[in-house]
């Protein structure tokens, strides 16, 4: 059953993502130079108009690149990383409620329909920008951390969920 009510989610998430042009100054930016890497081939150095580019973290370039790669060079492409991260953020949520709720799996199915649908990760997630990138990988530390104090201590397991 669970399959079944993430797909209109997954959807919503991918929906018209290549609909509008690049927004912002930082958008056309980042994905300016994730094109550059990807025509040079280049993992390791960021460049914007030839010039290095150290001011973020490499991942979303390497998530645009590799949707360059299977989609070509498009709007599409370029958010098609940030809203896979938007995904893997709300199944972080997922799965540290089914971890913390044994018995009846509520909890975990109203966490996650709360988080998928709260507006911050949607409208992030919509986006060519680190911030859910950022969001994702510091959910999914916090996930694995949570998941296992919580099978450890059983009597810090309400301290920690709050």
């Amino acid at each position: 059953m669970f399959p079944f009510a993430f797909l209109p989610v997954f959807s919503f998430y991918f929906y018209g993502l290549g609909l509008l042009p690049l927004l912002g100054p930082d958008e056309p930016r980042y994905a300016q130079v994730a094109r550059e890497m990807f025509l040079r081939g280049d993992l390791t150095t960021p460049t914007l108009g030839g010039h290095n580019w150290f001011e973020k973290p490499a991942l979303l370039y390497w998530l645009m690149m590799v949707a360059y790669k299977l989609f070509g060079v498009t709007e599409w492409s370029a958010r098609i990383g940030p809203a896979l991260c938007g995904l893997l953020t709300v199944a972080s949520i997922c799965f540290v409620s089914r971890r913390s709720d044994n018995e009846t799996k509520s909890f975990s199915s109203l966490a996650s329909f709360i988080s998928a649908t709260s507006l911050g990760p949607i409208v992030f997630a919509r986006a060519a920008s680190f911030d859910i990138v950022v969001t994702m990988t510091t959910a999914w530390a916090l996930a694995f951390f949570l998941s296992q104090e919580i099978n450890t201590d059983l009597r810090a397991k309400r301290w920690l969920l709050v």
